[in-house]
């Protein structure tokens, strides 16, 4: 999520790693969390939040995917 005031951007970010390397790798328990995830962040961006829900797996950096938020 980020919030912009006065001049400068502020950014709130969060990453829960569980270390797989492929989609599929991911149990049924983990990509029902995942979906869940997805629904809260959609329903907070559709209430006017500026928020983006990403899945992150072990190969992307994780300086790129802040890098990928801020543009």
């Amino acid at each position: 999520m980020t919030e912009e005031s006065n001049d400068h951007k502020e950014l709130y970010f969060v990453v829960e790693t569980k270390g797989y390397d492929k989609f599929d790798d991911i149990s049924t328990k983990e990509k029902l969390q995942i979906a869940s995830a997805k629904a809260f962040f959609k329903e907070l961006k559709n209430k006017g939040m500026n928020v983006e829900y990403k899945t992150k797996l072990n190969n992307p950096e994780l300086s790129q995917l802040i890098s990928d938020i801020l543009k």
